[in-house]
């Protein structure tokens, strides 16, 4: 047996130990178990927890190095409270997420809702991105969830058991564009986890945090193409594990125009509102990803202004 075969059959072997033990003990202190697990991680994870600190050094240059150390470790324990709070809702049913969470900004959701020509909701790996899809489907119907598949087997399925089981649709990146037409046209919602680098011919650099980012421009162009109105959404784990569920107002791509100009534009205006979520809560955010991994051609001013894809 391959060494990624043992490590899948570990995590497997792990999620179903957890699940039992999340039917037997309560919540709060299952999540206290998570983030306990989590400053474990940080601690022994030295690679990533410098990739983190390396990433809000350079995206807080105001921040002390104490700063900077705290909100490091607090991203692995926020993910770690967060994880097992997945686990109990895989154990449990989507039925028990409802009673935690309240919503902010209802009328925005329904107000894109209203669009014949769909909602493209955008998102960040922030907070927790997989309960927001659950609560979203209960309130305003069901979404299409682009998404990648997870790399083990048994984590993907059970994973995409539980977004359909609130009644979302997982449409897998290589059918993205037919599929998220397919529900545009339909006055449906299509959403898109927009905040993770891509590759230079996959991407267009725009800022974020002050830097040039490698950023898809598909939920821009998409929305842009089909008069869809995107909805910038997101959901905060508050103090007592509880979840807020915040929908900013939907932004028009007619405001942008038309062509790459506007699809850059657009693109531009989703993550400056990802940005603001994270300067308001930035324990919250995937810090340890390399966001900026790829670098803008030499040829691009400022690394900005001109186009990678």
């Amino acid at each position: 047996m391959t060494g990624r075969r043992i490590r899948f059959a570990l995590e497997s072997v792990a999620l179903g130990a957890f699940k039992l033990l999340a039917l037997v003990i309560p919540r709060p202190l299952f999540l206290r178990m998570g983030r306990a697990l989590g400053a474990l991680v940080a601690a022994l994870d030295r690679r990533h927890l410098e990739i983190a600190k390396d990433n809000l050094r350079q995206s807080f240059p105001e921040w002390s190095d104490g700063d900077v150390d705290r909100t490091a470790r607090g991203v692995w324990i926020h993910f770690g409270g967060v994880m097992f709070d997945l686990v109990r809702i895989l154990a449990r049913g989507a039925g028990v997420v409802d009673a935690l969470a309240t919503i902010e900004g209802r009328e925005h959701a329904e107000a894109a809702h209203r669009n014949p020509n769909g909602v493209v909701l955008i998102t960040g790996h922030f907070g927790n991105w997989e309960t927001h899809g659950i609560v979203h489907a209960k309130h305003f119907g069901s979404i299409g969830v682009v998404a990648r598949p997870l790399d083990n087997p048994t984590l993907d399925r059970a994973m995409t058991s539980l977004r359909e089981s609130a009644g979302n649709e997982v449409i897998e990146k290589e059918h993205a564009m037919i599929r998220s037409m397919r529900r545009l046209k339909a006055a449906q919602g299509v959403a898109f986890v927009v905040d993770q680098n891509v590759q230079e011919k996959e991407g267009i650099f725009v800022d974020f945090f002050g830097r040039p980012a490698c950023t898809t421009p598909f939920a821009a162009r998409l929305a842009i193409k089909t008069g869809a109105l995107v909805l910038p959404c997101r959901a905060v784990m508050m103090r007592d594990f509880s979840y807020r569920v915040v929908y900013d107002p939907p932004i028009d791509p007619k405001d942008f125009g038309s062509g790459e100009d506007a699809v850059r534009a657009l693109t531009q205006a989703m993550m400056k509102a990802t940005e603001s979520w994270i300067r308001a809560n930035p324990d919250q955010w995937l810090w340890m990803h390399r966001r900026w991994h790829t670098k803008p051609p030499a040829s691009v001013p400022g690394g900005i202004a001109g186009s990678a894809a």
